[in-house]
């Protein structure tokens, strides 16, 4: 089927563009055949068209995904090499899109980077939906789909809509698929230290305003849900943060449910769920951070200094990848498959968030302030702008002393300095004006007096 599959892209028959997610979900097969011949089929493909895979890859993880859930049962993101140690928590797996990645995207900067931040914007809230319409546009029957040309695009653009608020609810999270991304991005095979470089930068920029927000409305929910919120415990000594251990109704007779709750006091279930699938989702990335950190051994000191702006030499040096990587330890999401969330594996998702965080509290803050930059007269008035602007952050992030970025003050420092600036080349230009005028004129007169004397 694959090599038919192969002659038809030959001779024209099919849609590369319609193709290419489902000859990337055969990279997911058990056969070492099926994956050859996947791989041989996407680097023809990528050689005739450059930029159809990068437009698919998305797609192409979302079938993946669904298609090895529904024929082994679960998702496999790695391959499991022979000389794997059996007990020793560490294995020379790679990722089943290793090989498209090292053909097709590695070797182009613009490609990986546009595929790695794609991926990890996947994490985001705001991108569940595209996810979520994927995934509801594949389990589509096709025959579903109307033959006659008059409600052809009419039907489409109704089913579109339905299937994506139908309800007027937001899409959650799909936390089993983010922790296929994160395995994924884990055990790619990078070659130059931008990679992981990029990887934990983006990371860190995106937990400092995502996961400190998410804490933050977390605390509030909890709190207007009249369940007390002790912050205190955040700063004691508590469990690993590798470890996500959740405290099971079972264990506790006075625990009551969300779903009760929310009878009795009026508890927003779903927006503590969201909050709850958030964490996770920024959980499994601080995970990724550091597994990354110490497969490749990068020190902080490196990881702060690298901006993906400047392309350093030193940000292409070959990477060391040790022969037994540890294998990845995502958070247990195991609460989210249940139809209610107990109040005390809320609390412990809430408090594990914030004590990750707290932990490396020197990686998720970001300085708005150009290195070498030099503030003018104006400091009195920047500092009150940016207590103006520190006013409207997270808590979590005025703990951390996060410094927010003000727009008002930049105008305060530069708005004057131009204003005066463009005031003195008005004058300029009107003085030049002036003494070129009176040149003319002056020179009309004389050749009038002449011609006059003559």
């Amino acid at each position: 089927a694959t090599q038919l599959l192969g002659v038809m892209l030959r001779q024209g028959l099919v849609n590369p563009l319609e193709v290419l997610p489902h000859i990337v979900a055969l990279l997911g097969d058990s056969s070492p055949d099926i994956r050859g011949e996947a791989l041989r089929l996407l680097l023809v493909e990528d050689e005739k068209h450059p930029d159809f895979l990068k437009t698919r890859m998305l797609e192409g993880l979302c079938v993946t995904f669904q298609f090895q859930k529904k024929i082994f049962g679960g998702p496999s993101p790695l391959l499991q090499a022979p000389e794997t140690n059996a007990g020793s928590g560490a294995s020379n797996a790679l990722s089943v899109f290793s090989g498209v990645y090292a053909s097709c995207i590695r070797a182009n900067r613009s490609k990986r980077v546009n595929m790695l931040r794609g991926l990890l914007g996947l994490f985001n809230e705001k991108r569940a939906k595209e996810v979520s319409d994927i995934f509801r546009k594949l389990e589509q029957p096709k025959d579903a789909n109307p033959t006659s040309a008059g409600s052809n695009g009419k039907h489409k653009r109704h089913v579109r809509r339905a299937g994506a608020n139908g309800d007027g609810k937001k899409d959650p999270l799909n936390i089993e698929f983010l922790g296929f991304v994160a395995q994924t991005l884990a055990h790619l095979p990078y070659d130059v230290q931008e990679e992981p470089l990029f990887i934990i930068y983006t990371i860190n920029r995106f937990v400092t305003y995502e996961g400190s927000s998410i804490v933050d409305s977390f605390k509030k929910l909890l709190q207007s849900s009249n369940v007390t919120v002790n912050d205190s415990d955040d700063d004691e000594p508590g469990p690993s943060t590798d470890s996500m251990e959740l405290v099971s109704p079972a264990t506790s007779s006075s625990s009551a449910s969300t779903g009760e709750k929310e009878n009795e006091g009026g508890v927003n279930h779903a927006a503590l769920r969201s909050k709850c699938e958030g964490s996770i989702g920024v959980c499994m990335l601080v995970r990724l951070k550091n597994f990354l950190k110490h497969v490749y051994q990068l020190k902080d000191a490196k990881c702060e200094s690298y901006e993906p702006n400047t392309t350093a030499k030193a940000s292409e040096r070959p990477i060391y990848r040790p022969e037994a990587v540890p294998d990845l330890t995502l958070p247990d999401a195991t609460s989210l498959a249940k139809e209610e969330i107990s109040v005390e594996e809320l609390l412990a998702q809430y408090q594990q968030l914030k004590r990750m965080m707290a932990d490396e509290s020197a990686d998720f803050k970001l300085s708005t302030v150009k290195p070498g930059a030099k503030r003018g007269r104006k400091g009195s008035a920047v500092s009150a702008a940016d207590a103006e602007a520190d006013a409207d952050m997270p808590e979590i992030m005025r703990e951390a002393g996060v410094t927010a970025p003000t727009p008002k003050a930049s105008k305060a420092r530069g708005g004057k300095k131009s204003t005066t600036a463009k005031k003195k080349k008005k004058r300029r230009k009107k003085a030049v004006l002036v003494e070129d005028s009176g040149d003319e004129a002056g020179g009309m007169e004389d050749s009038e007096d002449s011609d006059y004397n003559g």
